[in-house]
């Protein structure tokens, strides 16, 4: 019995199925007649009506199936146009109320399949928006500080000057996304995918970007300072003029990665993978460089005072001798200043 009910209830849940079932039990009683039919061939009526009868029903499958189907899509489009008009309503409303609001009606979009949504300027503050649904939205200018958005969807999103400050975004998907000038200070950005992401000018101050996706990201311009990017891949990303003043950068992988004339005082890149990486003008005073990897690094002009590099990998002396102050740095390995680019030798000292 409850098979029956819950096959009638999704019978009559949509407009075409209830015309698909009208229509086929009309079938099944025209056919009834063709059948009675055939045992009475002599009556003309009867073979006529049963001629213009399927005639007729052919012409009610069409329509009513048209029909139907722009019966059922009327209810969607004016749903989609209420929500967004109630979100327009509350846009530039700075009140827990609009947040409330404007989150409900993100929901019910995304139940209706609806990613791409209008936040401009819209206040988000503390919403939970987790596992949100917003591939190519509009949240430029958009109040997001403190905000639910673990795992949310926010490929090729425009957050052009949002502010995310302490925000949670693990695990998002904020691939080919545009945050410049996005203030994401103390945001948590953990095994988030922002690949090939537009970051230029962002504010990511003290920011987690621990095991981030950063692939051909451009960071050029971003504030970085005393961040979290242990294990973060940020291979070929655009870094030009960055501020990573006592970031962390343990066990990164830079290479090839444009860092020309970006500050690195005083950040951890032990272990880290600076590989065909460009440091050219580089500011690594004080940064601890140990057990990185800096093959085919270019250390032009970048100034090395006061930098770690005990036991690191690759580093031949004639790229050494194109960093400033280099001769200032500490714990230069001994392989270096014989020329070598590997070291041979555990037990060699080291200059510093």
């Amino acid at each position: 019995m409850k098979t029956v009910k819950k096959f009638f209830s999704w019978i009559t849940d949509s407009n075409v199925r209830i015309s698909c079932s009208v229509l086929l039990l009309a079938a099944i009683v025209i056919a009834a007649i063709g059948i009675w039919t055939r045992f009475d061939i002599k009556n003309s009526f009867l073979q006529g009506l049963f001629i213009e009868s399927f005639g007729m029903l052919f012409d009610l499958v069409a329509i009513g199936v048209l029909a139907g189907w722009l019966i059922s899509r009327n209810p969607k489009r004016h749903l989609i146009r209420r929500y967004l008009d109630e979100i327009d309503d509350f846009r530039g409303w700075n009140s827990d109320e609009a947040a409330h609001r404007i989150r409900g009606n993100i929901v019910r979009l995304n139940k209706l399949k609806v990613t791409e949504i209008n936040l401009d300027s819209c206040f988000l503050r503390q919403a939970d928006l987790s596992g949100a649904r917003l591939q190519r939205a509009t949240l430029a200018k958009a109040t997001l500080s403190q905000a639910n958005l673990v795992k949310a969807n926010l490929r090729e999103a425009n957050l052009w000057y949002a502010n995310l400050g302490d925000a949670v975004l693990d695990g998002a998907n904020l691939q080919e996304a545009t945050l410049g000038g996005a203030d994401l200070r103390g945001a948590s950005l953990f095994e988030a995918n922002l690949r090939k992401a537009q970051l230029g000018s962002t504010n990511l101050q003290k920011a987690v970007l621990v095991k981030t996706n950063l692939k051909k990201a451009n960071l050029g311009g971003a504030d970085l300072q005393e961040a979290n990017l242990k294990g973060a891949n940020l291979q070929n990303g655009s870094l030009w003029s960055a501020q990573f003043q006592r970031a962390v950068l343990t066990g990164a992988n830079l290479q090839e990665a444009n860092l020309f004339e970006a500050n690195l005082q005083s950040a951890n890149l032990s272990e880290a993978n600076l590989q065909d990486a460009h440091l050219g003008g580089a500011d690594l005073r004080g940064a601890d460089l140990s057990k990185a990897n800096l093959q085919n690094v270019q250390l032009g002009d970048a100034d090395l005072q006061g930098a770690d590099l005990s036991d690191v990998k690759n580093l031949a002396l004639e790229q050494l001798h194109r960093a400033r102050n280099w001769e200032k740095a500490i714990n230069i390995p001994g392989y270096i200043l014989q020329g070598s680019t590997a070291k041979e030798d555990d037990g060699e000292d080291n200059l510093g």
